[in-house]
């Protein structure tokens, strides 16, 4: 399956300054959550952007290559989740606890691992669900490289 990483910086970047492939190849997002990344041509930009954002839909305000987080936004983001993390939990049976993949199903409702990732300079990548909870509603972010990786 493809996704995609996303660098998201505090001030606007440069477009020779966008994350590239080659800038992952000495960290263990290859291999820990990565077959392989390319760089996404930036014919394809628009489209990469526009899919962020449908899926994180009333989370974000887009001008440009500039996003805010908007109020009320972590609850956006995660409510839907939330309410099926409770009702995978309540159900959760000792059986379940006793598989791997019941628990990885759990866990990942919790933090999203099989979907997007976000680069960024103080932190490196981590999954959006980490970044939108690291992140403080208001906050400002410039998008820069866009990169596929495959899962």
């Amino acid at each position: 399956m493809h996704s995609r990483l996303y660098q998201l910086t505090k001030e606007p970047v440069h477009k020779d300054e966008w994350l590239t492939e080659e800038d992952l190849y000495d960290t263990s997002f290859i291999g820990e959550i990565a077959d392989y990344v390319s760089t996404q041509p930036e014919a394809e930009r628009e489209e990469d952007i526009e899919w962020f954002l449908q899926g994180e839909e009333g989370a974000f305000v887009r001008e440009g290559d500039k996003i805010t987080l908007l109020p009320g936004a972590k609850h956006v983001y995660f409510a839907k989740r939330y309410n099926e993390f409770k009702k995978k939990a309540a159900d959760f049976t000792l059986d379940n606890f006793c598989s791997d993949y019941k628990v990885g199903e759990l866990r990942n409702t919790l933090r999203d691992t099989l979907s997007f990732y976000v680069y960024t300079d103080e932190g490196g990548w981590k999954p959006l669900d980490t970044f939108i909870r690291e992140s403080a509603e208001g906050d400002v972010f410039y998008i820069g490289g866009i990169l596929d990786y495959h899962f």
